[in-house]
């Protein structure tokens, strides 16, 4: 679709000026300039969508990037790596309430099912939003965190929750978590979604790690007032973060950092884990009751948009 829109004014440039631009502009814009250039296969009277749409990719892993859909039962990947470039990663470890493959929910485990023990409702909605807006990778898990929670180490003792609300999760009961299915749940699950970060990050070389992730607004009989946290550890990120909280305050929301929890604890450990000197790692936590309405999300994913926008992720 990207190509397609960009088809009428880059099929103007010349194949001079591709080259033009392969002397004098970064690799990237060459390649894409070079592979849209007018060719014998059509011609400016020729309709759009019969214009043949070559890959074009934005760097030179990209093609790479492609392989990763073997593993859909893990992961998702939404990117628009075949057009353009981009320095911005999103990630979203609690998108899904899904139970791939062999698993499937026990009767008694239904009343988990859409609560925010099984997913962090309106996470997977605002990171399909922010994506489309954005120049920018998304990678979101396709299986629910009560199989197995992508943003938990290997042994964490919630990587597999037992109890819910007081109530054991049968899911995870010691009849159905033996060894083996704690074996192929992390081989078939986590450890796919883990590769597939690994390799988008490899990719896209990030400058910005950005987690989403969404609280309920009862935990445990405590009400929570703060309706967007905005989550950092490595004390570097601190001015990014801030920014974030100015952004949502702006529009009224309560934004606090490091709220309902804090990253320096450990709840942000999918994306955290590529923190560098040069990649700075945010994690958003939408409340839920509000995450889940299409108008406040489409104001927050704005100011989120514009926020990104003037700190370079166009």
């Amino acid at each position: 679709m990207f190509a397609r829109q960009l088809a009428p004014r880059v099929h103007q440039l010349s194949a001079t000026a591709a080259i033009q631009c392969q002397r004098h502009c970064a690799p990237v814009a060459a390649r894409y300039v070079a592979a849209f250039a007018p060719s014998a296969s059509f011609t400016t009277s020729t309709p759009l969508h019969k214009r043949p749409v070559p890959f074009a990719p934005a760097t030179p892993n990209a093609e790479h990037l492609r392989t990763l859909a073997q593993y859909e039962d893990a992961f998702e990947v939404i990117d628009k790596l075949p057009a353009i470039q981009t320095r911005l990663m999103i990630t979203c470890e609690h998108a899904s309430t899904r139970l791939p493959g062999k698993w499937h929910w026990p009767a008694d485990d239904q009343r988990l099912v859409g609560q925010h023990w099984s997913f962090d409702a309106g996470a997977k909605e605002f990171t399909r939003e922010i994506t489309g807006r954005l120049s920018s990778v998304a990678v979101l898990a396709r299986f629910s965190r009560l199989l197995c929670d992508a943003n938990r180490p290997i042994g964490s003792d919630t990587m597999f929750r037992k109890e819910a609300d007081g109530q054991p999760v049968l899911l995870n009961e010691p009849k159905r978590l033996h060894q083996h299915d704690i074996d192929l749940r992390i081989e078939q699950l986590y450890k796919p979604y883990h590769a597939a970060l690994k390799r988008v990050h490899e990719v896209v070389q990030p400058t910005l790690v950005l987690s989403v992730h969404s609280f309920t607004p009862v935990y445990e009989g405590q009400k929570r007032d703060v309706e967007i946290g905005v989550l950092y550890n490595n004390d570097r990120d601190l001015p990014l973060a801030e920014k974030f909280v100015a952004a949502y305050q702006e529009l009224g929301i309560k934004a606090a950092l490091n709220e309902p929890w804090s990253a320096k604890d450990g709840y942000m450990f999918a994306a955290d884990q590529f923190s560098t000197p040069h990649t700075a790692v945010i994690m958003v936590e939408f409340r839920q009751d509000l995450a889940v309405k299409a108008d406040w999300r489409a104001k927050v994913v704005q100011a989120t948009e514009k926020l990104l926008r003037e700190n370079g992720h166009q």
